[in-house]
């Protein structure tokens, strides 16, 4: 189910009056809030469904901007945490290509042919398809508060050039 926020098409109508340069900056940082969110709410997940044993996982998920691409940003889990997709997704039994003798106690020998299976404990799924709402709503505010920094910053530069360029750029 996808949300939508109110004032979306104003905001766009906004971000189209910025130069490029400052349209992938505002891009980037709406990107960026609302991976935090993500990452907010996959942390609660996980502290909720029993998944937090070392805090490994906890503390391995990150979120970086995609190089070459704006607005795109991936939440991923450090190598420290390589297990996350076998939480998020579970594993099923798998037969072993050679049984493993095991000793139980001294004298007393099970051998061991198939795996166990773990059911899946999801938390990054959840957390962006829950709070779809949050993430957008988060994402606009960020939007209209860069837009404002921005235009703040192009009031104050333009007020520093000359009349003669200010008549220039008027035309």
């Amino acid at each position: 189910m996808m949300h939508a926020i109110s004032g979306d098409t104003q905001l766009l109508r906004l971000l189209r009056n910025f130069p490029d340069r400052i349209q992938r900056n505002i891009i980037n940082s709406v990107a960026g809030r609302g991976a935090t969110v993500v990452k907010k709410h996959s942390k609660k997940n996980l502290r909720q469904n029993g998944s937090v044993d070392t805090g490994q996982l906890l503390n391995s998920l990150k979120s970086k901007k995609k190089k070459g691409v704006n607005g795109e940003q991936w939440i991923y889990t450090k190598d420290t945490a390589w297990y996350a997709r076998l939480v998020e997704f579970g594993t099923a039994p798998r037969r072993l290509a050679r049984p493993i003798p095991f000793e139980i106690e001294p004298g007393r020998w099970i051998t061991l042919s198939y795996t166990g299976q773990m059911p899946p404990k999801p938390f990054m799924r959840p957390a962006v398809e829950e709070n779809q709402r949050e993430i957008l709503r988060e994402m606009a505010i960020r939007a209209a508060k860069r837009m404002s920094k921005e235009a703040e910053k192009m009031s104050a530069d333009y007020r520093t050039l000359s009349p003669n360029y200010r008549r220039m750029l008027a035309r």
